[in-house]
C-alpha cells in the first residue's frame, strides 16, 4: 500500500494517486476509507539519523569525564541552531490509530533562520552571546561569531570554549584562524 511507504502524502495525492490509476474516488472516500481501517493523520516524530554514531557516543563519554574536572565559571558552551519554516516539511503522516510515527529525515534545506549562542557563566546580567541569522550556518559564520565574541568580552584568560564536533566548527580554511584568536585571549577550544 502506497500510505506504508509514503505515509506523508496527503489525502489529495492519495485521491489523486487512485485517479491517475484509473479509480473514480474523492476526497472525502479515501478519507473514510482510511477512518474505516483505523487509520489516522498525526504528527511524526522526526530522527536525525547521523547524529548517534558510535564516534559522537564515545566522544560525548570522555567530555562528561573531563567536564567534570573542571570550574564550571570558565566554560563557555557554544552552538547553532537552526529554525526551519514548518511550510517547508509536511507536518503529518498517516498511520494506523494508536500506532506512533517516526519519520527519518535526510534532506537538506537551501534557507533558513539559524541562531548562534554562546553561555557565559561568569557574567549573570549578560549570560548570553547571541547573534541570530538569515542563512544557513557554515565555517566563515563560525569565524565571524567567534571573533565578535571575543571582541565583545565574552571571553577571560583561562576559559574553555566548547563545540559539539560538527564538521562546520573546525572547517579546514577557517579553524586555524579560530585557534589563534582564541589562543590570544587565553581561551582553550574543546
Amino acid at each position: 500500500m502506497h500510505a506504508v511507504h509514503n505515509p506523508q502524502s496527503s489525502l489529495l495525492e492519495y485521491t489523486s494517486m487512485l485517479l491517475d490509476h484509473n479509480h473514480e474516488v474523492s476526497r472525502q472516500y479515501v478519507s473514510n476509507f482510511f477512518r474505516s481501517i483505523r487509520w489516522s493523520f498525526k504528527q511524526p516524530i522526526n530522527t536525525l539519523m547521523y547524529k548517534y554514531t558510535q564516534d559522537n557516543i564515545r566522544y560525548y563519554g570522555h567530555f562528561l569525564a573531563w567536564i567534570n574536572t573542571v570550574d564550571p565559571q570558565t566554560i563557555r558552551f557554544f552552538d547553532e541552531s537552526k529554525f526551519i519554516s514548518k511550510s517547508m516539511h509536511r507536518t503529518q503522516c498517516i498511520r494506523p490509530v494508536g500506532q506512533g510515527t517516526h519519520m527519518r529525515r535526510t534532506d537538506g534545506l537551501s534557507k533558513s533562520y539559524s541562531l548562534l549562542l554562546t553561555t557565559n557563566t561568569r557574567d549573570q546580567s549578560n549570560p548570553l552571546f547571541i547573534d541570530l541569522i538569515e542563512s544557513t550556518v557554515d565555517q566563515y559564520t563560525i569565524l565571524g561569531y567567534t571573533t565578535a565574541a571575543v571582541q565583545a568580552g565574552i571571553f577571560q584568560k583561562g576559559d574553555f570554549f566548547i563545540l559539539d564536533n560538527a564538521k562546520i566548527h573546525s572547517g579546514l580554511d577557517t579553524f586555524p584562524t579560530i585557534l589563534r584568536i582564541l589562543e590570544s585571549v587565553g581561551v582553550t577550544i574543546v
